[in-house]
């Protein structure tokens, strides 16, 4: 008997064949890694893309993480000196990170839904030309309430940083090897925001903290125009669900999950939890046409499969049912957003503390200080990504 969708635990995947017995794609160099998900036959099929291919769409994705990253952390180590010459207290120019931060997290649910849909690219392009807007803006403050205002704005424009690349990872790579790419990206996202002060605080003793600002519109300009010239598709809709269309665990058989359902288009609705999940199969893969460079650098393409704009809706409101019905989902947000506030508390007193007596740093000296958490995000990321791998692996083999 095959493998039953309802009896699987989500995340389940067998990512080793030590036998030989699956049915399935391996690993061409590690004939016992089992290839999860399954590639198709199709050749734009990013998992089957070739290596060439597939490092300059992540690193793409790194490109539009570095730009992002830099230009909503530019002012922390400058923040004394905003507040001297604006008149805006440190504690409002605080305030105003934190409301950053906020609408980082709640805007994903607009964002991520339409990169699901409609596609990465577009959504990467989108939101890191409209980080320029804001990051300019932020020169130009004489008050608090356009701190606040461009602050938000930047958030919920930015928000992508924070949820698509966990998203491009997996269209590219296997289950195998995905922790080394996370952890760079993982990296970039805190090492960008530590080296931004860094550079900050030179520019600022340079040629003043306006300065530092278009600096960061500029740096972002810069990465749009990038991004939007090799930055390519890597959406995919996949007619299996990863790590049940392998096989029959007990008999080695292989069983596609969505074996025997008719080649059209089906919506088969779902309840898990009481959450109405909605899953399109397929009995057949459609095979994307192969398309010239120029129709590449079209912002978003029309693909066979991808949901409805109703479905479209509910991806919008789910996550919030899911924290109800999954409180370790909840537990996992509340740890994660515990590790950040940290984040914020370095930035809320690095500038102020070590700006005044005893230390009397000037802001390059204050910029200088955030050196030290890019090694330490560096150590702890780079390394974690890629030993995840490597334990994963072993594991398996060990378990299997």
């Amino acid at each position: 008997m095959a493998t039953r969708y309802e009896d699987v635990v989500p995340g389940t995947v067998h990512l080793v064949d030590l036998g030989g017995d699956m049915h399935t794609r391996h690993l061409d160099e590690n004939k016992d890694i089992v290839l999860v998900p399954k590639p198709s036959t199709d050749p734009e099929d990013p998992l089957n893309w070739s290596r060439k291919r597939k490092l300059l769409a992540i690193n793409m994705c790194y490109v539009y993480t570095i730009g992002v990253g830099i230009s909503t952390a530019v002012q922390y180590s400058i923040l004394v000196n905003i507040a001297d010459d604006t008149g805006i207290t440190v504690a409002q120019l605080n305030l105003g990170t934190g409301l950053m931060f906020l609408f980082l997290g709640w805007a994903c649910l607009l964002w991520q839904p339409l990169a699901l849909v409609y596609g990465r690219r577009g959504v990467y392009i989108i939101s890191s030309f409209l980080c320029v807007f804001p990051v300019l803006w932020s020169a130009y403050s004489t008050s608090k309430g356009e701190w606040y205002a461009h602050r938000i704005i930047l958030g919920i424009v930015a928000s992508p940083i924070e949820s698509l690349p966990e998203v491009t990872v997996p269209d590219l790579f296997f289950a195998h090897d995905r922790g080394t790419y996370m952890g760079i990206y993982a990296f970039l996202l805190f090492g960008s925001n530590f080296l931004a002060p860094f550079f900050a605080g030179w520019i600022n003793v340079a040629a003043g903290w306006r300065w530092v600002m278009w600096f960061g519109a500029i740096f972002q300009a810069v990465a749009t125009i990038i991004i939007y010239f090799f930055m390519e598709e890597t959406m995919y809709f996949r007619g299996t669900v990863e790590g049940v269309d392998s096989e029959d665990v007990s008999n080695g058989t292989s069983t596609p999950v969505d074996a025997g359902i008719a080649t059209t288009e089906t919506d088969e609705k779902i309840e898990m939890a009481g959450i109405p999940i909605t899953v399109i199969t397929r009995n057949n893969t459609t095979t994307i046409p192969k398309r010239t460079y120029w129709k590449k650098l079209q912002l978003f393409i029309k693909m066979p499969g991808r949901p409805s704009l109703k479905q479209l809706w509910t991806m919008m409101y789910r996550p919030l049912l899911i924290m109800y019905y999954f409180p370790c989902v909840t537990w996992a947000g509340f740890v994660y957003g515990t590790c950040l506030s940290w984040y914020n508390v370095l930035n809320a007193t690095a500038s102020s503390v070590l700006s005044t007596v005893p230390y009397n740093f000037s802001s390059g000296l204050v910029g200088t200080a955030y050196l030290s958490p890019v090694v330490g995000a560096g150590l702890g990321a780079l390394w974690s990504g890629w030993s995840a791998d490597k334990l994963a692996i072993r594991l398996a083999r060990r378990n299997n």
